[in-house]
């Protein structure tokens, strides 16, 4: 003889089940209001980018530490962290535009040194744009 699990009520059913092998009725979603929108991680840094930092040396507050972070993050482009330039270029330009060359399966793809020559010469002007703009903060010097 076997036994059929119940869910204690002793009508057969096991917890969940309406009778036909599913949780839910033909048609009825099992997750109405879909996944919930909220992102745990994006969350979190959120809340850490904003809060105020506190200076080391003076225990005072001295801005927030996004700005912090933004402030680390040009200083490491002018220092010609190319990561850095690449990130501060992403965020105020945007992504460059990417192309793609169709080519026939047997023919290697090469791309074009004239391409590559503008990118070069684009991010040394970027980074040169970059160094004027922070000397000029710093009140190191006027602009070239």
């Amino acid at each position: 003889m076997v036994k059929k699990k119940t869910n204690g009520k002793g009508n057969g059913k096991s917890k969940g089940n309406n009778g036909n092998g599913r949780m839910f009725k033909p048609g009825q979603s099992g997750n109405p209001g879909g996944q919930p929108s909220r992102k745990m991680w994006s969350d979190a840094l959120r809340l850490a980018v904003n809060r105020v930092h506190i200076n080391p040396e003076t225990g005072k507050p001295d801005g927030i530490k996004l700005a912090k972070i933004a402030e680390k993050v040009v200083e490491d482009a002018v220092m010609g962290n190319y990561a850095a330039i690449t990130e501060v270029g992403n965020r105020l330009e945007g992504r460059p535009i990417t192309y793609q060359n169709i080519h026939e399966a047997d023919e290697p793809f090469v791309p074009e040194e004239t391409e590559e020559e503008r990118i070069f010469e684009n991010a040394k002007y970027f980074a040169s744009a970059v160094q004027q703009a922070m000397g000029e903060k710093k009140g190191k010097g006027k602009p070239h």
